[in-house]
Order: C-alpha cells, then structure tokens, then sequence
C-alpha cells in the first residue's frame, strides 16, 4: 500500500424535508444517550497493582468474556440464522456537540508505578485481553477519550499518567447500558504536546493498555496526521489480515482520520422486506473490524477520528431514505468517540475539531444527500458548515467528507460552499475524502471559488478495488 500520511504544508487544490428512511408518520422515540464518564484531577493515595513488565502487544487469549451481543463463527458467507433477519428498530438518540460533565463513580488517586526509561516507539504498550478497544477518541491540549467494550459489562478502572513519569490518576470507567455497555471516558487536566500511557484494569488485573499524544498548542506548527478509508475484514473483497496498519503506525503520525467505510453492511445486516439496517448486525460488523489485531493497535494508541460513508450507513451508495438509518447512526455512536455527532437541531454523524492551528470540520455525506437535488450535505448541515467556515480561527480548514465533494451529480455543495469562501474572503480550505479505493491528488478551477479547490483522497487501506 502507498502511504497515507498527510503533512500540514500548505498545497494547491485539486479537482474532479429530512427523510429518515421510516414511516414519516410514525413517531420517533428518543432515549437519553449516557454521556462519557469525566474524570477530574483532585487526586488521594491509592495502591494499583501494575505488572513490571509489558505483556507482547496481543495475548493469545482473550480476558474471559461475553458479549451481550452474540457473534457468529462463520466466514462471511455466515448463516442468515444469527442474528435474526428482522430485529426491532431501536431508538436513535440526539446529544449536544460536546457531552455535559459529570462527575466520575471514583475520585482520580495517585500512586507510584515503574517509569520506563526507553523513548516511547509507536504502539509500544498497547495490549488487549477484553472484547474490543481500547479506542483512544477525541483529543485536545488537555483532554482525551477513551472508549472500551469490557463484554462482560464490568466496571474498568483507567490509570493514566505522562510517559516518563512516575504518578498515575485513576478513574472509573463504568459501562453504559443506553450504549450497549460500552465504556467511554474523557479525561483533562493534561498537558499540551504530550505522551502519555494508560491501561484498564478489572479487580487489580491488568486487561489492556496503549498511548496516546497530546495536541500541540493553538499555534503554527507541523504535524502529521494517517487519513485513510475503506476496510474490509471479510475475506470477499476485503483483508482478513490487515499488517498495512503496522507500516501506517510506524510513521508515528500524530492521529489518525477514518475517512469513511470502516465498515462493510450487506444485504444479511438489513431486514429482508424492508432493507432496514439491524443494529445488531451493524455493531457485529464493526466488532469484527476491531478485533483485526494490526487495526486494533493504531487505535489504541493514537487519537483516531472517523467520518462515515455509504457502507457503515447502509446500502451501497445510499442516499437520505436509508430505511434504519437511525440504527446506523445509534451504532456509530456507540463505538467511536468523536466530539459530536450533528447537534440538537440538526440531525447526522458531523463535528469539528482543532489540531494546533488547523481547524478539521468532518461532515455526513449521506443522511440528507439527495441526487434529485444534486446535494450530499443538505441545506441545514451546509448552512452549520458556512458558520464554521466564517468563525474559523484556523490557518488552514480542512473538510473532511467521506466521498469526493465535486462527485459528478451533485456540484451545486461544491458551488455554494465556494460562494461563501468567496465573499468572505476565507482562506486555507481544503478536502480530505474516501471512497474510491485508490490514492489521487484532485484539483479543479471553479468560477465560484477564489482558489482552485483542492482535495486530497487516501482509499482502499484494506479493501481491494471494487466499489
């Protein structure tokens, strides 16, 4: 595979009514989505049993577990049986950009652990005996996330501490039942541009550890990020075995964006009559995906962001009237641990973030995409994207969408989004995409922007090409 590892060096550009796919009548239940567990700094004295030595970076055996959500055997040609064909629709849920604090089950305590000596190396202490994660989220100067799925819906303990030093904070990290029992923390109180390690534990066991490195401070600089899509653990058209992530890690990139089909959905992970996504069946499939070891260790041990595509979304190339698409978006949010998904008043799987300088604002290609209409995005999320675009402190803004935003049938986002460019006299956009199973550098002229626009796509890390 070529390298996926984009610098921040500045570039040229290059060239090339909300339908949630139900019964518009039937009404939509909302649940409450738990937020992340936050820790806070008001450390105590606390013993923490922590092993000397490192265990090799994937045991063997797995940390006896099981899953509340049954995962077949077989190849990908598995029976139709499991899970059944037809499942109920869960609730979707809505949340704010940001998650409302709370306080954590278990005050953060100090305690003396053996501090290496060795430069840190990419991936150096990750391990994992539980049934997926850990996943190293959403990052700032002072913050991250953790997201883990014990399987046994047990409690965690997260003990984290700069690299080098010799003081841990621990934290509890409880499952979630309105998420699966998936865990998921944030942590502040951390310095800017720095690494750290942590590990989870369960009665004093040690049961997965990683890494994860600070953003850098909001200021000019260079850093490298691994942009990437389309992976496929099935062995038709996809790669079971995925080393390609050990020569990605080995470039020590600074965080890693999933541009979109991290996942494949096929006709068994929708309902026969319908073609309604079965969220069981979807969370199967990403459970799949993490549990590929190579792939599990970049996660574990740097931020990684995802945006999403047609094939974590539904049917290929699916567009607004995706039956089930709220159980997409339900599964999405349950295993990554991105800084939003859309915003109270506008629903889809959106947000944006900062690295030092640089503003990333990833977007949903699909929930409102219409062909009839020429749109991916939908007036409401570009309407979101413009304020985004105007506010902007940063040096460069980097879109990142999970296709090609000039794709042929759909110009007129591409069109607008350069007339706002334009009449604010908005410098430094770029885009990143997915989608094509291949590498291309796009740059085209258009009479609506004052800079030709300017794509970079990175595709088919783990699938070969086929669309």
């Amino acid at each position: 595979k070529e390298d996926n590892t984009v610098t921040t060096d500045e570039s040229e550009d290059h060239g090339g009514s909300e339908d949630i796919g139900m019964n518009p009548d039937k009404e939509v239940v909302v649940e409450e989505e738990e937020p992340p567990t936050r820790a806070t700094e008001t450390p105590s004295k606390s013993p923490v049993t922590v092993p000397p030595t490192f265990p090799p970076t994937r045991s063997p055996t797995k940390y006896p577990t099981k899953s509340p959500t049954p995962s077949p055997t077989t190849s990908p040609t598995e029976s139709p049986t499991w899970p059944p064909t037809h499942s109920p629709t869960r609730s979707p849920t809505r949340s704010p950009t940001k998650s409302p604090t709370v306080s954590p089950t278990v005050s953060p305590t100090k305690e003396n652990v053996v501090a290496p000596t060795e430069p840190i190396k990419p991936g150096q202490f990750y391990f994992s005996n539980i049934e997926s994660g850990p996943l190293v989220g959403h990052t700032t100067q002072d913050s991250t996330s953790i997201w883990a799925f014990h399987g046994q819906g047990r409690t965690m303990q997260l003990a984290y501490r700069r690299y080098g030093d010799s003081i841990s904070f621990t934290t509890q990290m409880p499952p979630r039942p309105n998420n699966n029992n998936a865990a998921l923390v944030t942590v502040d109180g951390l310095e800017e541009n720095t690494d750290y390690v942590y590990e989870l534990s369960v009665d004093s066991t040690v049961v997965a550890r990683g890494q994860f490195k600070t953003a850098p401070a909001f200021k000019p600089g260079k850093f490298e990020y691994l942009l990437t899509s389309c992976m496929n653990i099935d062995a038709y058209k996809g790669y079971p075995d995925q080393p390609v992530w050990d020569h990605a890690l080995e470039k020590n990139p600074d965080f890693a964006i999933m541009a979109g089909d991290t996942i494949y959905l096929t006709e068994q992970d929708w309902t026969s009559d319908t073609r309604e996504v079965i969220y069981d069946r979807a969370w199967y499939r990403n459970m799949r995906q993490r549990n590929e070891p190579h792939f599990a260790k970049v996660i574990g041990s740097m931020p990684t962001y995802s945006a999403w595509d047609d094939h974590e979304y539904g049917s290929n190339n699916a567009e607004k009237n995706q039956p089930g698409k709220d159980n997409s978006l339900k599964v999405f949010r349950d295993v990554w641990a991105n800084p939003g998904y859309g915003t109270p008043e506008i629903r889809g799987n959106f947000y944006d973030y900062y690295w030092g300088d640089v503003h990333f604002i990833v977007l949903d290609n699909r929930w409102y995409r219409d062909r009839n209409t020429q749109t991916q995005l939908g007036s409401a999320q570009k309407n979101w994207l413009y304020d985004k675009l105007k506010t902007s402190k940063g040096s460069f803004k980097v879109i990142v969408n999970g296709c090609d935003i000039m794709e042929a049938g759909y110009g007129r986002d591409v069109d607008e989004i350069g007339r706002v460019v334009r009449d604010n006299n908005i410098y430094g956009v770029i885009f990143n995409a997915g989608d094509i199973h291949r590498n291309e550098f796009k740059q085209m002229t258009n009479g609506n922007w004052p800079y030709p626009v300017t794509q970079y796509t990175s595709s088919g890390i783990a699938r070969d090409n086929w669309m």
